[in-house]
Protein backbone atom coordinates (compact mmCIF):
# COMPACT_ATOMS: atom_id res chain seq x y z
CA UNK A 1 0.00 0.00 0.00
CA UNK A 2 1.34 3.41 -1.20
CA UNK A 3 1.76 6.44 1.55
CA UNK A 4 -0.99 8.05 -0.37
CA UNK A 5 -3.51 5.20 -0.06
CA UNK A 6 -2.49 5.06 3.84
CA UNK A 7 -3.02 8.89 4.10
CA UNK A 8 -6.35 8.37 2.51
CA UNK A 9 -7.06 5.34 4.56
CA UNK A 10 -6.29 7.56 7.81
CA UNK A 11 -8.47 10.24 6.42
CA UNK A 12 -11.13 7.68 6.32
CA UNK A 13 -10.89 6.18 9.69
CA UNK A 14 -10.29 9.46 11.46
CA UNK A 15 -14.01 11.01 10.25
CA UNK A 16 -15.44 7.83 11.22
CA UNK A 17 -13.67 7.38 14.83
CA UNK A 18 -14.79 11.20 15.11
CA UNK A 19 -18.71 10.95 14.18
CA UNK A 20 -18.60 7.41 16.11
CA UNK A 21 -17.09 9.48 18.79
CA UNK A 22 -19.56 12.02 19.24
CA UNK A 23 -22.38 9.51 18.57
CA UNK A 24 -21.15 7.46 21.71
CA UNK A 25 -20.72 10.75 23.98
CA UNK A 26 -24.39 11.63 22.70
CA UNK A 27 -26.46 9.76 20.55
CA UNK A 28 -29.16 12.70 20.27
CA UNK A 29 -26.61 14.82 18.99
CA UNK A 30 -26.93 14.79 15.33
CA UNK A 31 -30.59 14.46 15.74
CA UNK A 32 -31.00 17.18 17.62
CA UNK A 33 -27.76 19.55 15.77
CA UNK A 34 -30.27 18.97 12.22
CA UNK A 35 -33.02 19.98 13.66
CA UNK A 36 -31.37 23.42 15.07
CA UNK A 37 -29.45 24.31 11.89
CA UNK A 38 -32.52 23.63 9.61
CA UNK A 39 -34.42 25.69 12.32
CA UNK A 40 -32.35 29.07 11.57
CA UNK A 41 -33.67 30.14 14.62
CA UNK A 42 -30.74 32.44 16.18
CA UNK A 43 -32.09 32.21 19.46
CA UNK A 44 -33.01 28.41 19.22
CA UNK A 45 -28.92 28.19 17.97
CA UNK A 46 -27.53 30.16 20.84
CA UNK A 47 -29.48 28.35 23.07
CA UNK A 48 -28.57 25.39 21.81
CA UNK A 49 -24.76 25.85 22.13
CA UNK A 50 -25.60 27.65 25.36
CA UNK A 51 -27.03 24.27 26.15
CA UNK A 52 -22.85 22.81 26.67
CA UNK A 53 -22.42 24.78 29.40
CA UNK A 54 -18.68 24.71 29.99
CA UNK A 55 -17.87 23.35 26.68
CA UNK A 56 -20.08 26.33 24.79
CA UNK A 57 -16.97 27.87 23.54
CA UNK A 58 -15.49 24.72 22.41
CA UNK A 59 -18.76 23.70 20.76
CA UNK A 60 -19.22 26.85 18.76
CA UNK A 61 -15.45 26.50 17.71
CA UNK A 62 -16.36 23.11 16.58
CA UNK A 63 -19.60 23.78 15.21
CA UNK A 64 -18.20 26.46 12.97
CA UNK A 65 -15.30 24.23 12.18
CA UNK A 66 -17.18 21.70 10.83
CA UNK A 67 -19.68 23.66 8.69
CA UNK A 68 -16.58 24.84 6.91
CA UNK A 69 -14.99 21.65 6.19
CA UNK A 70 -18.14 20.20 4.79
CA UNK A 71 -18.44 23.74 2.41
CA UNK A 72 -22.13 24.89 4.10
CA UNK A 73 -22.81 28.72 4.78
CA UNK A 74 -21.57 29.41 8.85
CA UNK A 75 -23.24 32.60 8.90
CA UNK A 76 -26.19 31.64 11.67
CA UNK A 77 -23.24 29.88 13.65
CA UNK A 78 -20.87 32.44 13.17
CA UNK A 79 -24.07 34.85 14.86
CA UNK A 80 -24.95 32.54 17.33
CA UNK A 81 -21.55 33.10 18.70
CA UNK A 82 -21.30 36.83 18.72
CA UNK A 83 -25.14 36.93 20.45
CA UNK A 84 -23.88 34.46 22.91
CA UNK A 85 -20.38 34.85 23.77
CA UNK A 86 -20.15 38.80 22.94
CA UNK A 87 -18.81 40.62 19.79
CA UNK A 88 -14.95 40.40 20.71
CA UNK A 89 -15.27 36.45 21.88
CA UNK A 90 -17.78 35.35 19.18
CA UNK A 91 -15.06 37.23 16.56
CA UNK A 92 -12.03 35.55 17.80
CA UNK A 93 -13.31 31.99 18.33
CA UNK A 94 -15.51 32.52 14.78
CA UNK A 95 -12.30 33.47 13.19
CA UNK A 96 -10.11 31.06 14.49
CA UNK A 97 -12.61 28.30 13.60
CA UNK A 98 -13.43 29.67 9.69
CA UNK A 99 -9.33 29.62 9.09
CA UNK A 100 -8.73 26.15 10.88
CA UNK A 101 -12.29 24.39 8.83
CA UNK A 102 -11.44 26.10 5.94
CA UNK A 103 -7.16 24.29 6.38
CA UNK A 104 -8.82 20.97 7.22
CA UNK A 105 -11.18 21.42 4.37
CA UNK A 106 -8.70 21.88 1.69
CA UNK A 107 -6.59 19.41 3.20
CA UNK A 108 -9.31 16.77 3.12
CA UNK A 109 -9.67 18.04 -0.95
CA UNK A 110 -6.29 17.94 -1.46
CA UNK A 111 -5.46 14.43 -0.14
CA UNK A 112 -8.10 12.42 0.33
CA UNK A 113 -10.79 13.52 -2.10
CA UNK A 114 -8.44 14.71 -4.70
CA UNK A 115 -8.66 11.35 -6.72
CA UNK A 116 -12.37 11.56 -7.16
CA UNK A 117 -12.05 15.05 -8.15
CA UNK A 118 -9.26 13.87 -11.15
CA UNK A 119 -11.94 11.09 -12.31
CA UNK A 120 -14.82 13.45 -12.80
CA UNK A 121 -12.91 16.50 -14.08
CA UNK A 122 -11.49 14.23 -16.86
CA UNK A 123 -15.18 13.28 -17.42
CA UNK A 124 -15.76 17.00 -18.62
CA UNK A 125 -13.83 19.26 -21.37
CA UNK A 126 -14.31 22.29 -19.84
CA UNK A 127 -13.20 21.42 -16.19
CA UNK A 128 -10.00 19.74 -17.92
CA UNK A 129 -9.58 23.35 -19.30
CA UNK A 130 -9.91 24.87 -16.08
CA UNK A 131 -8.04 22.44 -14.38
CA UNK A 132 -5.02 23.28 -16.64
CA UNK A 133 -4.76 26.65 -15.95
Amino acid sequence: MNSEKKIRLAGYLLIVFFIGGIYIVSPNFYKNLFHVIISGNMTEIAAYIDSFGMMAIFFGFVLVLLINIVGLPSIFAITANGLLFGPTIGIIISWLAETAGVIIGFLFMRTILRPSAEKLIHKSKKLSKIDDL
